[in-house]
């Protein structure tokens, strides 16, 4: 499927799926190996030291950081977040494992099952979203992060279907069932509080993916460099600036500041429980 690309006159949809779609050709056996060394040096020499000033917090950047209210950028470094965020990225952990290329294929194709049962129901809850929209902008938001949702569901079928693995006959894991338990008993509560607790998964993408392609480029001890695995593409679809542009503007519905504590523990909660769900798959 070609990679969603953004438009003169249209904004790209708001999701995980619009730098995902890039995830394609890595349904092919070492297709990210593809990556020529020249590609690889081209980019090194061009991100030089601005990849190196950002290598220890690679959620930001100077233009994606005035998107990101500070609401955002609090939640984001609460120790309790950091502590999660830490041990999602941790040697022997998942992304770990993909970044290395020691991850066996098995467990990223069980992982994939698992995400597009996950991501149906996410989709519930943008619809949720969409109804409780305070005005037409922010309709058109969640109208384009769920057609975006549809849109890596075909790509999640595709991959399944290509590898033999029938979605609807997977068993569901306890830790996909504890999210989108979690994610339902946010239907009936405010914009705020729903917001809240689907922001942790952008968010996080966003960040793993530019974790370990900015600390591998500056060199950063026991950092492996993702694009030597054949998940590569993996993280070049998440490490770029329209995953994290993205992530930024599903942020830019927070207010500056977040009063209601039960908007910051469903943050939190929706971290945790990422953690589990990558952690079950490891």
């Amino acid at each position: 499927r070609p990679v969603a690309r953004a438009r003169a006159r249209r904004a790209p949809r708001a999701s995980r799926s619009s730098a995902r779609a890039r995830l394609a050709r890595f349904e092919r056996p070492g297709g990210s190996r593809r990556i020529g060394i020249a590609r690889r040096e081209r980019r090194r020499a061009t991100r030089g030291a601005t990849d190196d000033a950002r290598a220890m917090d690679p959620s930001t950047t100077a233009s994606e950081t005035r998107a990101r209210p500070d609401s955002a950028r609090a939640l984001w470094s609460r120790p309790d977040v950091a502590k999660y965020v830490a041990e999602m990225t941790a040697s022997g952990s998942f992304v770990h494992q993909m970044a290395t290329g020691e991850l066996p294929r098995e467990k990223y194709l069980r992982y994939l099952s698992q995400d597009a049962y996950f991501l149906f129901h996410f989709n519930r809850a943008y619809a949720q979203a969409l109804r409780l929209a305070a005005d037409v902008d922010e309709q058109r938001v969640f109208h384009e992060l769920i057609g975006g949702v549809l849109d890596e569901l075909k790509l999640h079928s595709a991959a399944c279907e290509k590898w033999g693995v029938d979605v609807d006959a997977v068993e569901v894991h306890a830790a996909s069932r504890a999210y989108v338990e979690f994610l339902e008993s946010l239907h009936g509560k405010s914009s705020l509080e729903l917001v809240a607790g689907m922001i942790p998964c952008m968010r996080l993408y966003a960040y793993v993916g530019r974790y370990f392609l900015t600390r591998a480029d500056a060199g950063v001890d026991g950092i492996p460099d993702p694009r030597t695995s054949p998940y590569a593409e993996w993280f070049e679809a998440y490490g770029g600036d329209e995953m994290e542009s993205l992530a930024c503007r599903l942020e830019s519905l927070l207010p500056e500041e977040i009063e209601d504590e039960r908007a910051v523990d469903n943050y939190v909660e929706a971290i945790r429980l990422e953690r589990d769900f990558f952690a079950a798959h490891a």
